[in-house]
């Protein structure tokens, strides 16, 4: 018998207020057959709940949560079980953020038709699914000494900004896949229009650089200040960008902005809805795919919109992680 989980984390966006409702709409329809469903009501039951879904065989799994959620499960599965027993997954999207399911989520928004979706069983069919296959990337290294399995990696700039983003807005009931997201944006981008690049000890700026060298399948990428550094395997990103060209999905695709950036005003919108092939950036941009990253810095980065620090003595070593299944409809 093929078995489905519902991991549903209530406290993501706040209250996940739809991840309680398909909850109850789960019990009111009689789910125990052949749906294991949970409510992490403490974070620390998530890892015993997963253990205890694997075990029994578990096919396809449903997650009700933000992008931090889904990483620490895509961690917990990817650093224990084998490739092959990798079960499928659904992303509902029901967090504060949600990148990773804009891109990889579940299509049908309506907590009924998710229902019955899970209901259906639907979700054992192979052929008239939509799916996608796509790898994590996987930090080797951090320096909490324990890997880590996500899909978008942002140092600098772009984890100060997003930290800003929690504090700011989404701590205070601001949420969404764009408001947040455009306030830390405009606030960020206006002083850096204003005032021009910013000094490497502004503390007042999310913008300022920090020194870092980056290398990518072994050789020297860049050296020296730099505002941002991204990895992702994710093809489209916060507010629907795609800055880098087709092609590529088994890689990583790196951004690296050095220090002192072009002009906002004439690249922010190219870099984030004009890109096209055969386009010349500036000198201070470098899109690229590489197997695998490198990069020396004390800076800080955010994974999923989780918080990490490269180690202290060492670069941080970023890498192709397994592929999942995500199952998008049916």
């Amino acid at each position: 018998m093929k078995r489905a989980g519902v991991i549903i984390n209530p406290l993501s966006g706040g209250s996940n207020t739809r991840g309680r409702a398909l909850a109850e709409a789960l019990r009111a329809a009689g789910h125990e057959k052949d749906v294991r469903l949970v409510l992490l009501e403490h974070f620390e039951s998530l890892f015993p709940a997963l253990r205890e879904m694997t075990e029994s065989g578990l096919h396809t799994l449903f997650i009700s949560s933000g992008d931090g959620t889904i990483q620490a499960i895509q961690t917990w599965l990817a650093e224990t079980l084998p490739r092959e027993r990798l079960p499928r997954l659904v992303l509902l999207p029901h967090g504060s953020t949600n990148m990773t399911a804009a891109d990889l989520g579940f299509r049908q928004r309506d907590i009924r038709d998710q229902r019955d979706f899970i209901l259906s069983r639907r979700w054992t069919e192979e052929g008239s699914l939509e799916t996608v296959a796509r790898p994590t990337l996987r930090l080797a290294n951090p320096a909490s000494g324990q890997p880590l399995h996500g899909m978008f990696l942002g140092g600098g700039a772009i984890a100060r900004g997003t930290l800003f983003c929690q504090e700011r807005f989404n701590r205070k009931g601001v949420r969404g896949d764009w408001l947040a997201p455009a306030l830390t944006l405009a606030a960020a981008a206006g002083r850096a229009i204003l005032g021009g690049p910013a000094d490497p000890e502004d503390e007042d700026r999310l913008d300022r650089p920090a020194p870092m060298t980056v290398r990518a399948d072994g050789q020297l990428t860049s050296d020296g200040l730099h505002v941002a550094v991204l990895a992702t395997t994710l093809e489209k990103l916060v507010f629907g960008a795609r800055p880098f060209l087709p092609g590529g999905t088994e890689k990583l695709k790196v951004g690296v902005f050095a220090h002192p950036p072009p002009s906002l005003v004439r690249w922010l919108p190219v870099l984030l809805w004009g890109r096209k092939k055969g386009r010349t950036w500036p000198e201070s941009i470098r899109l690229l795919h590489a197997d695998r990253l490198e990069i020396a810095t004390t800076a800080p980065f955010i994974l999923d919109g989780e918080q990490v620090m490269p180690p202290a003595a060492a670069p941080l070593r970023v890498e192709i992680g397994p592929r999942f299944t995500y199952i998008r409809g049916g």
